[in-house]
C-alpha cells in the first residue's frame, strides 16, 4: 500500500497539469477568438464609417460630446451638490458645444469650478470644430476618406491637403488669439478690482467664450457691468469679430500679409473680399441704426461713450456672439427686429459663427440685384458667382426661415404664448438657429426664457441647436437620402410673382 502513495502523488501532479493545460489552451482559444471578434468589430466600425452619410456621423458626434458633457455637469461636483435634471443638464452642454449660449441655469452661481470648467471644454470643442479635435481618433480607424468626407462637411469649401497641416494651423491660431484676448481682459478685470485668481478665470473663460461665438459668461448678467469699459468691450468684439470671420479667411489674410520681402503676395479670393464687405457693412448699418433707434430711449441714461460702445457692440454680438452689455429686454421692437434679421443671417463660413451666414445673404442680395439688372450671371471683384453656390445659398435661406417658422409655431402651441409674447419667443428659437445665445431673458431671472419652459420645449430648442450648428442643409441631408436624376422631363407652363 506504502509503494502506490508516490503513483498517487504522480497521478494528482499529472492531473493537475493536465487541468491547466486545458486552461491554458482555452484561454489561448478564447483569446484568439475574442481577437477575432474584436477585428471583426473593427472592420464592421470602419466599414460603417466609409458608407455613412457624413452628416449623420457629424450630428452622431456632436450628440455622443453633449451626452457626455451632460453626464459630466449632472455630478454633484460640477453643481456644488445642488441638483440638476438631465434635461437642463444636456440643454447646458449642447448649448456649451453648440456654442449658442441660452442658458437654464445662471452658470457662475448654479455650477461649480469643474462645472464650469467643462462647459468652457465643450465650447473650446464646439468652438473648433469637434473634427478637427477627433482627428486622431478617426485615423486610427482608418477612414482617412471618411475623415475628409466629414472636414468638409464641417468646412465647406476647404481644400484638405494635408489634413494634419489644417487641423494644427486651427488650433495654432485660435489658441493664439485666445491666449492674447485671454490677457488683455485680465488686466481689464483687475483694474476693475476683481482678486487676482478670479480675474485670470474671467478672462480665460470669456476669452474663450468670446473666440467660440459661445456668449457664456462668468458674470451672471454678461458684460452689462462693463458696458463703459473700452478695453472690454474692444476685446470681445474682436474676438467675436474674428472668430466669425472663419478659418479660411484668416489663413488667407496670414498668407498674404507674413512676408513682406515675397515679390508676388497671394491675392485674397472672391469669398474673402465677399466676407469682409459684407461684415463691414453689416456692423456698420447695425451700429448707426441702433444708435439713432435707442438714443433716447433704452440709451438715455447712458454716457455718450457708453452708448457709442453699446450700440457697436450690439450690433457685432447678435451675429451669433450671445454677449451683451445692455438687456436685450430693454430695447425698443426695431431695435429687437433687426437683432432677429442679425442673428438669422450669422457669421461667415469655416467659423465659429451659426446662422445661414453672412456669404449667403451675399450672393442672394447680389442675385437679386443681377436680376433686376436682367443679368444672366451674378459677378464681383471680376469674378462670377458659381451657379451651385447660388442654389446651395438658395436652399439654404428657405431651408432655414421654413425650420426657424415651424419649430417657432411648435413653441407658441406648447408653451401656450399669447400675442404680446409673440417677438420673445421667436427671439429664442431664432437665437438658438443661429447659436446666438441672447435672450429676452426669464423675469426675476439671469437665465434665458427657454428655461421656464417645458421639457417639449427645452427638447425643441436643443434641437435647433445641433441645426444651428451642423448646417440646415446637412440635418436635412441626414433624414433625406439623396436621388440621382437620370431623367428630365419636358419644361411646362408655370408662372410665378
Amino acid at each position: 500500500m506504502g509503494a502506490l502513495r508516490p503513483r498517487t502523488a504522480l497521478k494528482k501532479v499529472l492531473i493537475a497539469l493536465s487541468n491547466m493545460t486545458t486552461k491554458f489552451w482555452n484561454y489561448i482559444s478564447m483569446t484568439l477568438s475574442r481577437s477575432r471578434i474584436l477585428f471583426r468589430a473593427t472592420r464592421k466600425i470602419q466599414v460603417w464609417f466609409r458608407r455613412s452619410n457624413p452628416a449623420k456621423l457629424l450630428i452622431l458626434g456632436y450628440l455622443t460630446i453633449a451626452s457626455v458633457g451632460a453626464f459630466l455637469l449632472s455630478l454633484p461636483i460640477a453643481t456644488g451638490g445642488k441638483p440638476i435634471r438631465f434635461i437642463d443638464a444636456f440643454f447646458t452642454s449642447t448649448s456649451a458645444l453648440c456654442v449658442t449660449g441660452l442658458i437654464v441655469k445662471d452658470t457662475p452661481q448654479f455650477f461649480s469650478f469643474f462645472g464650469e470648467l467643462v462647459i468652457l471644454i465643450l465650447i473650446f470643442i464646439g468652438g473648433l470644430g469637434y473634427m478637427t479635435l477627433g482627428y486622431f481618433f478617426l485615423t486610427q480607424l482608418r477612414s482617412k476618406l471618411t475623415v475628409k468626407k466629414l472636414v468638409l462637411e464641417s468646412f465647406p469649401g476647404v481644400q484638405v491637403g494635408d489634413l494634419m497641416e489644417f487641423v494644427l494651423r486651427i488650433v495654432r491660431l485660435s489658441l493664439t488669439f485666445q491666449l492674447i484676448g485671454a490677457v488683455l481682459l485680465y488686466i481689464a478685470f483687475l483694474s476693475h478690482g476683481i482678486p487676482v485668481a478670479q480675474a485670470l478665470w474671467h478672462s480665460i473663460f470669456n476669452s474663450v467664450s468670446a473666440y467660440c461665438n459661445a456668449g457664456f459668461s462668468t458674470f451672471s448678467t454678461s458684460l452689462t457691468e462693463f458696458k463703459g469699459d473700452y478695453i472690454v468691450n474692444i476685446v470681445v468684439m474682436s474676438l467675436i469679430v474674428i472668430g466669425g470671420l472663419g478659418f479660411v479667411v484668416l489663413e488667407e489674410v496670414w498668407q498674404r500679409f507674413r512676408g513682406g520681402s515675397l515679390p508676388v503676395k497671394k491675392k485674397l479670393s472672391l469669398h474673402t473680399k465677399v466676407v469682409f464687405l459684407w461684415t463691414t457693412i453689416l456692423i456698420i448699418v447695425g451700429f448707426v441704426f441702433i444708435l439713432f433707434q435707442e438714443w433716447d430711449k433704452s440709451f438715455s441714461g447712458l454716457s455718450l461713450r457708453e452708448k457709442i460702445l453699446a450700440s457697436l457692440f450690439q450690433s457685432i454680438t447678435p451675429r451669433t456672439a450671445g454677449f451683451n452689455t445692455v438687456p436685450i429686454s430693454d430695447l425698443t421692437p426695431g431695435t429687437h427686429l433687426l437683432l432677429l434679421i442679425f442673428m438669422f443671417i450669422g457669421g461667415s463660413p469655416t467659423g465659429t459663427a451659426g446662422g445661414i451666414k453672412t456669404t449667403t445673404f451675399a450672393a442672394l442680395f447680389m442675385w437679386l440685384l443681377a436680376y433686376l439688372k436682367g443679368k444672366r450671371t451674378v459677378a464681383f471683384s471680376g469674378h462670377r458667382l458659381p451657379d451651385s453656390a447660388l442654389r446651395r445659398g438658395i436652399a439654404i435661406f428657405f431651408g432655414g426661415l421654413l425650420y426657424v417658422m415651424g419649430v417657432t409655431l411648435l413653441i407658441f402651441i406648447v408653451e401656450r404664448a399669447n400675442a404680446k409674447d409673440f417677438i420673445p419667443y421667436m427671439f429664442e428659437v431664432i437665437s438658438a438657429f443661429g447659436t446666438v445665445g441672447l435672450s429676452f431673458g426669464l423675469s426675476g431671472t439671469n437665465t434665458s426664457l427657454v428655461a421656464g419652459f417645458t421639457d417639449f420645449g427645452k427638447t425643441l430648442i436643443i434641437i435647433t441647436m445641433f441645426v444651428g450648428k451642423v448646417g440646415v442643409l446637412s440635418a436635412m441631408a441626414a433624414i433625406i437620402s439623396r436621388e440621382y436624376e437620370y431623367y428630365r422631363y419636358p419644361e411646362g407652363k408655370y408662372i410665378v410673382g
